[in-house]
Formats: C-alpha cells, sequence, structure tokens
C-alpha cells in the first residue's frame, strides 16, 4: 500500500464534502482537518459558512464521486461521522433548515445515511447472490 498522510495505520481516513457539483473534498486522519479543508477550499465562495459532512472508512475503497456523493465498497462500509456547519472560527452540527426549508439536521442526516448504506450493501448482496 502507497504511503499517503491522509491515511491512518488501520488502512482508513476520514472523507470531508461540501457535496454539490461544484463542492470540494479533502482526506484526513482526523475529521476535523478534513472539515477545515474542505472550509479553506470553499472560501473562494465568499460564504460566511459551508454544509461540511464527514465519512470514515477504507481509504481504497471511500472516495468523493461526482455531484456530492461517496462511493464505497460493499464488504467496507463507510461509517458516517455527522454533517457540520463549518466556519473559518467553528464547527458545529447542522441545524434543521440552516442552509434551505429542506435541509436535514446532524441526526436526521445520519440516520438517512446509515438507511442508504445498508439499502445500499444488501442491494450490492442481493446482486451477488443472484449471479450463482
Amino acid at each position: 500500500m502507497e504511503n499517503h498522510k491522509h491515511v491512518l495505520p488501520n488502512g482508513c481516513t476520514f472523507l470531508a464534502m461540501s457535496g454539490g457539483g461544484f463542492g470540494h473534498w479533502a482526506k484526513a486522519t482526523d475529521p476535523i482537518t478534513a472539515m477545515r479543508d474542505v472550509r479553506q477550499a470553499e472560501r473562494q465562495r465568499r460564504f460566511p459558512k459551508t454544509p461540511v459532512f464527514v465519512m470514515y472508512g477504507d481509504d481504497e475503497s471511500l472516495n468523493a464521486s461526482d455531484f456530492g456523493g461517496y462511493t464505497f465498497s460493499s464488504d467496507k462500509p463507510p461509517t458516517p461521522i455527522g454533517m457540520f456547519t463549518v466556519t473559518d472560527r467553528s464547527i458545529k452540527p447542522i441545524k434543521k433548515g440552516e442552509f434551505n426549508e429542506t435541509h436535514l439536521d446532524n441526526d436526521g442526516w445520519m440516520s438517512a445515511q446509515l438507511e442508504d448504506i445498508q439499502e445500499q450493501v444488501t442491494i450490492w448482496e442481493n446482486e451477488e447472490t443472484n449471479k450463482k
């Protein structure tokens, strides 16, 4: 395995993303650094705050995808860490409606991510079973 400064000794990393087609992402060995790196990249937009979500998982399979999503391997599903409001001076769990009326709060986002990950893993497992 190639040595990357964002990879923990167990092969995992924290992936932070601002989401959307024009969002930014960063990987780090801790969630705070990953979120700060995303906020730094987002500063060019001049918004006072940035919504950033964080996932923890296997570095090789957990990656940013197009349009604000992420990819992972079915045998190494990631763990959602949370969705945060990040400014130049603070990081706080996101509140419901903070960025728009339909925006989930941190707890709602966590629940949705856990459901989505489990659903995707189940789909992949069923596809593998049906191939046999």
